[in-house]
């Protein structure tokens, strides 16, 4: 073997890795691409029960997508079953850091800090659809953007 086959070996396969990544985070299903100017959909267990900061976040995002919201309500395991087969795209209200549904969705950074009823605090986060990269990328900094030097 030559002294320069091995650099070249080495170049070749860097190109090849290369050009997997050339569009890095993805979204498999499109979620980013199809909300931006389209439709959010949006579920939480009582839009009622979100406080001002939560309405407040889901707003400007929809405005930071140039989106129309839709607002869905129903119990918590009908909401991440359907963020996980793509018919919601964010749930909100009542999402700690810590929360068990992370194993059947993907959290977002945390947007806002609350304490429970134990004087625990907790890190409020958005559920999206795991593997939906690019869209979750887009929530965490609208959420870094919009609330700068809060909990995260």
């Amino acid at each position: 073997m030559k002294p320069d086959q091995p650099g070249a070996i080495a170049a070749l396969m860097g190109t090849v890795l290369l050009a997997g990544c050339d569009r890095l985070p993805r979204d498999p299903n499109g979620t980013l691409r199809r909300v931006e100017g389209g439709t959010l959909v949006v579920g939480t267990t009582s839009r009622a029960s979100l406080d001002p900061v939560e309405i407040g976040l889901v707003e400007a995002l929809g405005e930071d997508l140039s989106t129309r919201l839709r607002w869905i309500e129903a119990p918590a395991g009908d909401l991440m079953r359907a963020v996980e087969d793509g018919r919601v795209d964010v749930v909100i209200g009542g999402i700690a850091e810590s929360d068990p549904w992370s194993s059947r969705v993907a959290f977002s950074r945390p947007y806002e800090q609350k304490t429970d009823a134990r004087g625990r605090a907790l890190r409020m986060v958005l559920g999206v659809r795991h593997g939906e990269n690019a869209f979750l990328l887009r929530i965490d900094r609208f959420i870094g953007r919009s609330r700068a030097g809060g909990p995260g």
